[in-house]
């Protein structure tokens, strides 16, 4: 199992990434992030979108 860091650390790149995405398009790309951690790690929907919330915090 993956280490939380670990997730954070993709999250993070996954959102430098999609960083230039329009503002009306940042719920769609969070949404898409969070499905990526999911399929990438077998974590749970929430566990990822804590992990991803929290992201600042590592």
């Amino acid at each position: 199992m993956s280490s939380e860091k670990e997730i954070k650390e993709y999250a993070d790149r996954l959102c430098r990434k999609c960083s230039g995405v329009h503002i009306t398009q940042i719920k769609e790309r969070n949404d898409w992030i969070i499905n990526e951690l999911v399929a990438t790690f077998n974590i749970s929907y929430e566990y990822a979108k804590n992990c991803f919330e929290d992201n600042k915090n590592r």
